[in-house]
């Protein structure tokens, strides 16, 4: 399966570009291996990342440490903003599902560009929505038979053709809300 997007960010388009260039100079580069987590739930927030390059996942964890996938990040996208926004700690897990390239926008960075820049703070605000309407898809989907899932998540995927992405069979089965690596054909929880 392949995917890509061009590497430009939703959330700095509306920047000058010099001011854009800046900022991408000036933010720490990451490098997240697959498997590698980004940043915990519960941890206290220190900066949201801008993902250039790979593929993330983001995952709640249940009181009996049973996973739910909440959302993918694709390149291009914007995480960890919301516990910047509300000062409040990490709400969700960030996971590499393959090998990630992210730069790192320290809390004063972006709380600067939220109070000088207004289109970015508008863009912030429509990449959170963006972000939360599919998290409520996916939750929608969980009672859907698995193939629906299925499609939902390869319609994440398919659209963006251009570089290699490569999932092992139990990421796609967490993807999808299935259990134990194993996909079932009939609603999970049933």
């Amino acid at each position: 399966m392949k995917i890509s997007q061009p590497i430009g960010f939703p959330v700095l388009a509306q920047l000058p570009a010099g001011e854009r260039e800046r900022l991408l100079q000036e933010w720490p580069r990451k490098i997240i291996k697959v498997g590698a987590t980004l940043f915990h739930e519960g941890d206290p927030p220190r900066a949201a990342f801008l993902l250039a390059s790979g593929l993330l996942k983001a995952v709640k964890y249940t009181p009996r440490t049973n996973v739910s996938a909440m959302d993918l990040i694709l390149p291009g996208r914007l995480c960890g903003a919301i516990a910047l926004l509300d000062k409040r700690p990490y709400p969700v897990t960030v996971v590499a599902l393959q090998n990630s390239e992210v730069f790192e926008m320290s809390a004063s960075s972006f709380d600067s560009l939220m109070r000088d820049q207004n289109l970015f703070a508008q863009c912030v605000h429509q990449e959170i929505g963006d972000h939360l309407r599919h998290a409520q898809a996916m939750r929608a989907l969980a009672t859907e038979p698995v193939e629906r899932r299925m499609a939902h998540l390869l319609g994440l995927l398919l659209p963006k053709t251009g570089s290699e992405v490569r999932l092992r069979r139990e990421d796609i089965a967490e993807l999808v809300s299935c259990v134990n690596g194993h996909l079932k054909f009939t609603p999970c929880g049933h």
